[in-house]
């Protein structure tokens, strides 16, 4: 960011990328003019579905590494992620799914996912002092936009204000019937209320 812009920068995050952005403003404000979380953010409290959970354990994670994903398992994960909606008005198909498919085939995308997660988590959840916490949020002094799905098994519309209660300048916005990757089940309305947040009153000089 330093050697790419002469000022500070507008951040987008979501999910363990949320809890990078929220680390990187809370650390080194004069980086970042605005911060947007889509989804909820890995913060300490997060919930940890029961399959990621076993995806920390090494023999599930083999397993699901040299496992050949096809588009029906990919289906079943974005549908535990609280993309029913999407799934069931035929979303995530044609060349998006295809993508993904062979994003999963073809790369080490899942295997650096899987030792992420191993880092991160065990089969109890969340390993204490890995994600960011109270003290975190409270050092943010950028602007922040939370945009959170009500189907987002990784935290509740309650956790998530009162997470973003301890961010100076939050605002929350919780979407109805969207889940984890909120923006996948309406990315027209998401890039509209992020344009309309940073154009609003609190953002002009």
């Amino acid at each position: 960011m330093e050697a790419h812009s002469a000022g500070p920068a507008d951040v987008v995050g979501s999910s363990a990328g949320g809890a990078a952005a929220l680390t990187l403003a809370a650390r080194r404000p004069e980086l970042v003019r605005t911060l947007v979380l889509e989804g909820a953010p890995l913060l300490a409290g997060a919930r940890l579905p029961a399959p990621l959970r076993a995806s920390s354990l090494r023999p599930v994670a083999r397993a699901v590494t040299r496992r050949r994903v096809t588009e029906a398992d990919l289906r079943r994960s974005f549908r535990a992620m609280g993309h029913a909606r999407l799934l069931s008005r035929g979303g995530l198909a044609g060349p998006d799914l295809a993508w993904r498919v062979a994003v999963a085939r073809h790369t080490d995308t899942y295997a650096h996912e899987l030792a992420l997660i191993r880092l991160a988590a065990s089969w109890r959840g969340l390993r204490a002092g890995w994600a960011p916490g109270r003290e975190t949020l409270e050092e943010v002094r950028a602007p922040s936009l939370w945009l959170v799905g009500d189907r987002d098994p990784f935290s509740s519309p309650a956790r998530v204000r009162a997470w973003a209660a301890h961010a100076p300048g939050s605002t929350v916005r919780i979407l109805p019937g969207q889940g984890h990757q909120p923006w996948m089940d309406d990315a027209v309305g998401h890039a509209r209320a992020i344009v309309r947040w940073w154009r609003g009153p609190r953002m002009r000089p």
